[in-house]
């Protein structure tokens, strides 16, 4: 590949990538320390733009982003937020924020977390970050058409790895738990 097909993006407060995920016309870029936009217009994609359009904010993982209708949400250090498809960052968790923080703490395996769409049926399942040894935990589940969250809770850490990383969806948006 030619040099010139390359964009270096410098986060001048240091950080690697976490994620990239389109929207719209753009290009996200999830850095450690903030959320860039890259603009490549079709008519003319020689005149190219990239911007910060939200320092220091970030996911906790690549598997904490997901793609919907609306934008594209992110379990952030702090809330679970929404970037909306006119590039606006909407705070998303505010009916669990107090259990939300209580679980994304500096000691929490934050590799752990996961944000799963299921588009059929307009919800977002999402997975905390757990602390080591933990015996129980939660799924949390935003039904998209009420707004609102709600808290399925799990016997074994066991069970809700088992339970997310063998989800799926097939070409025609459709999802699967595949069992082993």
């Amino acid at each position: 590949l030619p040099i010139s097909n390359f964009i270096q993006v410098s986060d001048i407060q240091g950080g690697q990538l976490i994620g990239l995920r389109s929207l719209m016309s753009n290009l996200v870029l999830f850095m450690e320390r903030g959320i860039f936009i890259l603009n490549v217009p079709s008519a003319s994609p020689s005149s190219w733009s990239l911007a910060e359009s939200h320092p220091n904010a970030t996911p906790l993982d690549n598997k904490a982003i997901a793609k919907t209708t609306d934008g594209i949400w992110y379990m952030g250090r702090d809330n679970v937020y929404l970037l909306d498809n006119s590039l606006n960052l909407i705070p998303k968790g505010e009916q669990i924020l107090s259990t939300y923080k209580s679980y994304v703490t500096d000691v929490a395996d934050k590799s752990r977390s996961r944000l799963f769409y299921d588009a059929q049926n307009q919800r977002m399942f999402m997975r905390m970050p757990y602390f080591p040894y933990s015996t129980s935990t939660s799924l949390f589940i935003f039904e998209m058409k009420k707004q609102i969250w709600h808290e399925h809770v799990l016997d074994t850490q066991a069970n809700l790895a088992t339970y997310f990383e063998n989800m799926t969806r097939d070409n025609k948006g459709n999802n699967y738990y595949i069992g082993t």
